[in-house]
């Protein structure tokens, strides 16, 4: 199984790449703005900055001749800087992350479509954020951007359905990695408060699930936002 993972340098990326290589049957291709720690000969790193669209292009042109085909897609990658008011917000941080955790996920998922129609299958998983459920006040860029890949995932998974492809949003609650770091304790309290299950998430419940729903079985199951956490 050929495994693309975006974001792979840190974080849940990081985890995610190395748990599917621990599988001599998976060849996994990542990228990242930095370069990879992970040293594996089934590992293939891409360093680039998805803010940067004709990037994408040239990485999925040397991916297609490369290995024809890719049969998952996990689209991690995400920026955040810190969590502001509307008003606090330069113009420049509100592209970046219009960018990369919107407008790159679309223009990579095509691309990565047109291979996986020529499959007739492939699995599509989204990684959103419990933000875009709670759509707190001093959160409304990053919230609205993981708010629009709901119905990004939700109407592509009309679309591509007929050729054996889903796509569906894993939105994990707080996740337990250093980047939780950039909201205060106490929101990050009231967040998980609000939940029925009162912790953070961590990164292998994210695995065990996205490695369900991957499998050939899951082929029912399309068009759906998976909020961890029980909000």
């Amino acid at each position: 199984m050929i495994i693309f993972i975006t974001g792979t340098s840190s974080g849940l990326g990081f985890y995610l790449a190395n748990k599917f290589l621990s599988s001599k049957n998976n060849i996994v291709i990542g990228c990242s703005r930095r370069s990879s720690k992970i040293k594996n000969k089934r590992y293939k790193h891409y360093r680039l900055d998805l803010e940067n669209l004709k990037n994408i292009m040239g990485m999925m042109n040397n991916i297609s001749k490369k290995y024809k085909k890719i049969d998952v897609l996990l689209n991690n990658a995400g920026y955040i800087n810190s969590f502001y008011p509307l008003l606090l917000m330069n113009e420049k941080d509100i592209l970046k992350i219009a960018k990369i955790n919107l407008v790159s996920v679309q223009i990579l998922t095509k691309e990565v479509v047109k291979l996986m129609m020529q499959s007739k299958h492939g699995r599509i998983i989204n990684v959103g954020s419990i933000s875009s459920k709670l759509l707190n006040g001093g959160d409304t860029i990053y919230s609205s951007s993981k708010l629009g890949l709901i119905g990004f995932t939700k109407s592509l998974s009309k679309e591509i359905f007929s050729y054996g492809i889903t796509c569906n949003c894993i939105c994990p609650t707080i996740l337990n990695t250093d980047k939780k770091n950039l909201i205060s304790s106490k929101i990050q309290k009231e967040i998980i408060n609000l939940g029925a299950i009162k912790k953070t998430n961590t990164n292998l419940e994210i695995f065990d699930l996205t490695k369900y729903l991957i499998k050939k079985s899951s082929h029912f199951i399309t068009g759906q936002i998976i909020y961890l956490g029980g909000h």
